[in-house]
């Protein structure tokens, strides 16, 4: 068996093996929830990274699964974080996959959309409780046309407030 001076030495060999390439950037998985007051579904508007020129967007409040989670843990965490609300998720209705088109931004999140209520001692108007939220609002099914929606699932929206599908609909791949 060597000595720790000879294991030393040995670890400091150059080594054959081809040089560590970096991991590329792996998929995540963010749950949504799709939450209807009078017949409007609740959307929060959020702006893409640190760039001032991007514009805005519109999306399902809810966020990314942590380790552990389940995805119903993850959207009443997402919930309370962005609005200050509890919410009662019940089952998937969509899945969709968002993978950038864009070399210098690497990004692929697999979208899980929850059907979900607002608990029953949530009243009045909903406001942001994160700074990555910058506005609130119910949107009627004619309403979402002119929204920029990430990902853009609009007409699936409009559908899902005239009736939640039987089971969960993949509705492919959207940017």
């Amino acid at each position: 068996m060597p000595s720790d001076d000879q294991r030393d030495r040995t670890d400091l060999r150059p080594s054959r093996r081809a040089p560590a390439v970096p991991a590329p950037t792996l998929p995540t998985i963010r749950v949504g929830g799709f939450i209807v007051r009078e017949g409007r579904v609740l959307l929060v508007r959020q702006h893409r990274g640190a760039d001032p020129s991007a514009p805005d967007y519109w999306l399902l409040p809810g966020g990314g699964l942590e380790f552990g989670e389940t995805l119903a843990e993850a959207l009443i965490r997402e919930a309370a974080e962005e609005l200050g609300v509890d919410v009662l998720p019940s089952r998937p209705i969509a899945l969709i996959e968002s993978i950038s088109p864009e070399p210098d931004y690497p990004k692929h999140v697999v979208h899980v959309v929850l059907a979900a209520r607002l608990s029953e001692n949530t009243a009045g108007p909903l406001a942001p409780h994160d700074q990555d939220v910058l506005e609130v609002g119910f949107f009627s099914a004619h309403e979402l046309q002119g929204l920029r929606l990430r990902p853009p699932f609009a007409s699936d929206l409009r559908r899902f407030l005239e009736a939640l599908p039987d089971g969960v609909e993949y509705l492919g791949r959207m940017w």
